[in-house]
């Protein structure tokens, strides 16, 4: 079975990327309440598999920055805290805890980081197929300028 080499990164990654992770930095300001919605918004069941998505931290951070990043959302989300809004308090805190608890095993936490990096490359992949057939039918890339794209759900559309 022969291998085939993971495309390079381009510029259009790259502005994606950043796209991403100036949503991460807005949503890593969020009050109690708003962690909570996040953590409860529709689509979220799959989105909270991921542990880095649930805990807001890369998946090149340290063991450190994840212990200091699941203190401060278990503080925030702690259903203690949060009176009046306890049933969902309790269900976002277990599923940080939950998280937590799987970036904590060496192993469970690089199989993690082991289909972050196949995703990324297979999105790389077919992004270039698109720009290619695009190409080949005399048509536009499918997007242009990706900083033109909005940081809502249109971001999902270079994929």
């Amino acid at each position: 079975m022969a291998t085939t080499e993971a495309p390079k990164p381009t510029e259009e990654w790259n502005s994606f990327l950043s796209q991403v992770k100036a949503i991460e930095k807005k949503d890593s300001n969020m009050t109690s309440d708003q962690q909570i919605d996040r953590l409860h918004k529709p689509g979220a069941k799959y989105l909270n598999l991921n542990p880095f998505y649930v805990l807001q931290v890369d998946p090149d951070a340290t063991e450190d920055e994840v212990k200091k990043q699941y203190r401060r959302l278990s503080i925030l989300l702690h259903p203690d805290k949060n009176h009046n809004n306890r049933d969902r308090a309790t269900s976002a805190f277990e599923v940080v805890s939950k998280a937590n608890k799987l970036l904590q095993e060496k192993e469970t936490s690089d199989k993690f980081k082991l289909i972050l990096a196949d995703a990324k490359n297979r999105v790389l992949k077919m992004m270039e197929d698109k720009r290619k057939e695009a190409k080949c039918k005399g048509l536009p890339p499918p997007v242009e300028d990706p900083s033109k794209v909005s940081q809502n759900n249109d971001i999902w559309k270079i994929c």
